[in-house]
């Protein structure tokens, strides 16, 4: 049980990374390069 929770976990973290990736790479379009 522990083992499964710990997958499902991480697995949630991944795709809240990707996610949060995805948002990082929009907000500096739109904000253009010059600010970062």
């Amino acid at each position: 049980m522990l083992c499964y929770s710990t997958i499902f976990l991480f697995r949630n973290l991944r795709q809240n990374g990707k996610r949060l990736n995805l948002w990082l790479s929009a907000t500096k379009k739109s904000l253009g390069t010059s600010t970062w």
